[in-house]
């Protein structure tokens, strides 16, 4: 037979599965944020690439391919600010 405090224990467990629920979530979301932020610098590599050299090409200094890849970082730094702001900021 089930008493009140059985019914209690049952909200408690509830409340704790949503916890670990919640924690587990959580984790997903900062797996997957990792993911993405991983994935946009792995594709900045390739605009990273062809312009350095392309600068090397038309200019032959390292410093012109240094003030490129600075440019790059920029850009970077950029798209995952945007992509981490609030919507409708």
């Amino acid at each position: 037979m089930l008493t009140v405090s059985h019914l209690s224990g049952c909200n408690d467990l509830k409340h704790h599965a949503g916890d670990i629920l919640s924690e587990n979530e959580n984790l997903w979301r900062s797996i997957m944020e990792m993911s993405r932020i991983l994935g946009i610098g792995v594709i900045m590599i390739v605009p990273a690439f062809v312009g350095s050299g392309a600068v090397w090409q038309f200019f032959g200094s390292w410093i012109g391919v240094l003030i490129w890849l600075i440019i790059m970082g920029f850009v970077y730094g950029t798209i995952l600010s945007k992509k981490n702001s609030p919507k409708g900021a």
